[in-house]
């Protein structure tokens, strides 16, 4: 097992620049043979070169629910927009070329970084897992756990109970940052259950079976809301050992180790008591239970991060634009008032999605609120 720390120093070192074999010789005898891996080791298996591209470490079929340029859901048609407290990016598929007019300046499409960052998806990486344990994951849970769900079919516990595992473990593991970093005797404890899981072939015996006190969850579900909403997003938040991730249609409570409540303050308080009502999966049962919630439930949610996350950018914001402004040396105050035209500039709807938040704009924001009051130009 490779624990992800050691991982992260692994990759880092120059002796894994190229592949290739040495043969110790004695005697004119081959007596051991010492592999350099060209990439370092899978990180699921720890014995085979970690050389797959292009791995989804959150599955396409859960991302392309909310990220289809066309609402669609189908793969390849992404505008997957990462939203942090300093800023966003954004990730573009195989989408037509004049929706890149609709989202992008004619100066950004100018611009060849910044059409190759526009590649760059937040959801895959490259050479963390080797083709075989990638082939696994994809034949053993999530080819049956996205053919169950696109076909309304009920799924195997155990299947969708590992699957999930798979997804947590990948975000906490794999060098993205999705907002939540397990510890790592929780994560070494969810990496030796998908290991086993996949060398079993998905089948379970007496030494290899689901564990409720490393992990169990309970998982809400809103019917077609992206589809009928055009909404949707991924969030995670981590607090006392309870991940709750939301993701297109689902709300997923994830419970790490001994813990069975919400933690104190729970941020999504306002669904905690439909969460009670939710049935654990243990990964013992016969299927998947998910409990169906309206779409009044799943917005309640979506306001509740909004706010959250509107309180995150205005401090952001606030700290650079009286930066700023103190640099600029402005001869007037800036007021509350200012402040909030200043805002409304960055998140015009005039702006073009993808340019909004960008160093760019700001200064634009700036420059425009300046003009209005008559004082300059930046």
């Amino acid at each position: 097992m490779i624990n992800p720390e050691i991982r992260r120093l692994h990759m880092l070192k120059k002796a894994h620049a190229k592949s290739k074999v040495r043969a110790i010789k004695k005697n004119a005898k081959i007596t051991s043979f010492d592999v350099l891996y060209e990439h370092g080791r899978c990180l699921i298996c720890g014995k085979k070169d970690a050389s797959k591209t292009n791995s989804h470490l959150v599955p396409s079929f859960l991302v392309s629910m909310y990220d289809s340029y066309d609402n669609s859901g189908k793969r390849d048609r992404d505008l997957q927009i990462s939203i942090t407290d300093i800023g966003r990016s954004t990730y573009v598929g195989a989408i037509p070329s004049t929706k890149y007019e609709d989202i992008f300046n004619e100066d950004s499409l100018n611009d060849e970084k910044r059409i190759e960052e526009l590649k760059k998806n937040p959801d895959a990486i490259d050479y963390v897992f080797c083709p075989t344990c990638e082939k696994l994951l994809a034949n053993l849970l999530e080819s049956p756990y996205a053919d169950a769900f696109k076909q309304n079919k009920r799924i195997d516990g155990s299947i969708a109970y590992y699957f999930w595992i798979s997804v947590i473990w990948r975000m906490n593991s794999c060098r993205k940052n999705y907002g939540f970093q397990l510890d790592k005797s929780t994560s070494n404890a969810l990496h030796e259950m998908l290991l086993s899981y996949l060398d079993n072939n998905g089948q379970l015996n007496e030494r290899n079976q689901p564990n409720p006190d490393i992990f169990k969850y309970k998982l809400l579900y809103c019917p077609n809301y992206c589809k009928d909403t055009q909404k949707g997003f991924q969030y995670c938040n981590y607090k006392n050992s309870v991940l709750t991730f939301i993701i297109s249609d689902f709300i997923l409570i994830g419970y790490l180790g001994k813990t069975n409540n919400l933690p104190n303050n729970y941020m999504f308080d306002i669904i905690s008591d439909t969460i009670k009502k939710a049935d654990y999966n243990t990964g013992n049962e016969e299927t998947e239970n998910k409990l169906i919630i309206d779409i009044k439930v799943m917005e309640s949610v979506i306001s509740t991060f909004i706010k959250f996350a509107v309180k995150i950018k205005k401090k952001h914001y606030v700290r650079v634009i009286s930066m700023l402004w103190k640099q600029l040396n402005i001869p007037i105050r800036l007021t509350e008032s200012i402040m909030k035209e200043i805002f409304f500039e960055i998140f015009s709807e005039e702006t073009k999605l993808a340019e909004r938040e960008t160093v760019h704009s700001i200064a634009i924001a700036i420059e425009s609120v300046l003009k209005k009051h008559g004082i300059m130009k930046l």
